[in-house]
């Protein structure tokens, strides 16, 4: 699990955080997905946006 805090520039409002799934959506390593997993959470913790992509291309 990634997850991709703001810069000091920007604000701290929101935070991405990305997650490589496989097919019982558990947590892998990005050789073993099968979907990306993209979360938006705010300064609070809680989620905002979430959206599941399992079209990833598998040429690495």
């Amino acid at each position: 699990m990634k997850t991709r805090f703001p810069d000091s520039q920007e604000s701290a409002l929101y935070r991405l955080e990305i997650t490589y799934l496989d097919a019982q959506n558990r947590p892998v390593n990005r050789g073993q997905a099968v979907a990306v997993r993209r979360r938006v959470i705010d300064g609070q913790g809680r989620i905002v946006t979430e959206k599941i992509r399992h079209k990833i291309s598998r040429i690495r």
